[in-house]
């Protein structure tokens, strides 16, 4: 098995602050121009390029993380708390932000809200923990059976589950027919689990330049393709520039792949902004949840700053990253707050405790079947 020293944890701690940042500045293309063509000026056209560009480069985003997860999640055994304190974690946002709708912007009660509110596991305002969690659950079970292949058996695994889940353009190869829901699905974040696994167990012989160098040139190739796919729609139908937002899996997974393995082989262990995505990294799944909340979502996005009206100025690229930074960061201070009140009202030994009582009364169950 690789070693891990303090530099290979420092590198994913800074991965996974980043993996996040991208997944906000992703969503905010996504919400902002996801339904909306450029205009067809010559500054609509240039935003319309930097912005696929943009939105190119962050395809990787909940990839990444997943690597990560399976690359630290190897091995661990089944821990109750862990769910629990994931569980408690979306509970406190997702109630605290529904009643602050209620309170403050005077939204209506309804079913939905308060479905939202006390059972954010079971509904999809929060697909990506959804997901997640049962990742968590099953990583235990996971692990053994990675840890039972040899290299080669593995590698046949991998491409196994590249070819029953991957999704390019689409339809090619089996992603849709086997389930996966381009990205979206658990089965997605096993494979990512196993893909991390891997790289756990085995290494990769690429260097670190290699790994940049075919990262961009993945790069380059989706974004052939999705201008490619705009210049064809505008000659045939006169249909305006519009976003490809081309991510979770198919064309995503090798971005992802290859930003690992750069970040997997480099040192962060110095540097400003290394240090501070470090200290940020154990409140970036926080970041998540802040801001992708059904009340916080709108007004980033909809009812806040009027971006359509930046889309035809030279101000639009940069004012949204700037944005999205500045959203990063008051996330990640929020849940850092939060982590201090839950160590206040000891939540996350509550969260021990209960894991322990829970498994005290599910073992005996268990041994009767």
């Amino acid at each position: 098995m690789s070693e891990i020293g303090h530099t290979r944890l420092a590198n994913f701690e800074v991965l996974r602050s980043l993996a996040m940042l991208l997944v906000v500045i992703w969503h905010s293309f996504f919400y902002i121009c996801g339904a909306h063509p450029f205009p067809t000026t010559a500054t609509g056209i240039s935003n319309y390029i930097l912005s696929e560009l943009v939105v190119i480069l962050c395809n990787a985003h909940v990839d990444v993380f997943i690597l990560v997860s399976g690359y630290f999640l190897l091995g661990k055994s089944f821990n109750t708390k862990r769910v629990l304190s994931l569980w408690f974690q979306v509970f406190f946002y997702s109630f605290a932000f529904t009643v602050l709708g209620w309170l403050i912007f005077a939204n209506k009660p309804s079913w939905d809200s308060l479905r939202y509110a006390f059972f954010p596991l079971t509904n999809d305002n929060y697909w990506f923990f959804t997901r997640y969690i049962g990742l968590v659950v099953l990583c235990p079970f996971l692990s053994k059976a990675a840890t039972a292949l040899s290299k080669v058996e593995y590698r046949y695994f991998l491409i196994a589950l590249i070819v029953f889940c991957c999704t390019f353009t689409y339809v090619i190869p089996l992603g849709n027919t086997m389930g996966a829901a381009k990205g979206y699905s658990l089965l997605w974040f096993i494979a990512l689990f196993f893909w991390g696994g891997y790289f756990r167990l085995f290494g990769s012989s690429l260097d670190r330049r290699r790994c940049l160098r075919y990262f961009f040139a993945t790069a380059l190739l989706v974004a052939l393709f999705c201008f490619g796919k705009a210049v064809y729609r505008y000659i045939s139908a006169g249909t305006a520039p519009e976003l490809e937002l081309l991510a979770y899996n198919g064309f995503a997974f090798p971005l992802a792949v290859f930003l690992f393995l750069v970040f997997s082989k480099s040192s962060c262990d110095k540097g400003f902004l290394s240090t501070i995505l470090k200290k940020v990294s154990p409140f970036s799944f926080g970041v998540y949840i802040c801001s992708e909340h059904f009340v916080i979502r709108p007004l980033l996005w909809e009812t806040g700053v009027p971006w359509r009206t930046l889309i035809d100025t030279f101000w639009f690229i940069p004012t949204v990253i700037v944005f999205c930074i500045l959203v990063f960061f008051a996330c990640a201070g929020i849940d850092l707050l939060r982590a201090r009140l839950f160590d206040l009202m000891h939540v996350p030994q509550a969260a021990d405790n209960l894991g322990k009582w829970l498994t005290q009364k599910i073992n005996p169950l268990i041994s009767r079947l």
